[in-house]
């Protein structure tokens, strides 16, 4: 029985170790991905994303998307995390982010969903929320 336990437990250190510095991997990305928002640097955040992202949404969508959201929202600061989540598929590993940003207009809530890929981390999906970008 003891012979079992160790490589588990050895697993569940290392995995949790991996899980800490790829969470704060996908965390600088957030927060790299907001300032390029405010930038307007739509196409290097579009080409920096996985192959999943670009077949979910074309380049001028989300560009239009991008600028939406910062028209409707003005300017943006003070992120929260509200949720940290960690999955590993055969696809590959996935951190999920969700804040919650203070803007000029009211509270944007992000979801962030990370490829670690070399230990980088690539955008594979996103969404924003607030009843301001649902509005002409």
């Amino acid at each position: 029985m003891h012979r079992l336990l160790f490589p588990i437990t050895v697993l569940l250190v290392t995995g949790g170790c991996s899980f800490r510095a790829n969470s704060e991997v996908a965390h600088r990305a957030s927060a790299t991905f907001n300032e390029q928002i405010s930038a307007e640097r739509y196409e290097v955040i579009y080409d920096g994303a996985t192959n999943a992202f670009k077949a979910a949404i074309g380049r001028d969508t989300f560009s239009a998307l991008c600028r939406r959201i910062a028209r409707k929202m003005g300017a943006c600061r003070e992120a929260a995390l509200t949720y940290n989540g960690f999955q590993t598929v055969p696809q590959g590993s996935f951190i999920n982010l969700t804040y919650k940003q203070k803007c000029d207009n009211g509270t944007l809530e992000e979801q962030f969903v990370w490829q670690m890929i070399g230990g980088k981390a690539l955008l594979n999906a996103f969404h924003a929320n607030n009843p301001l970008l649902l509005t002409d």
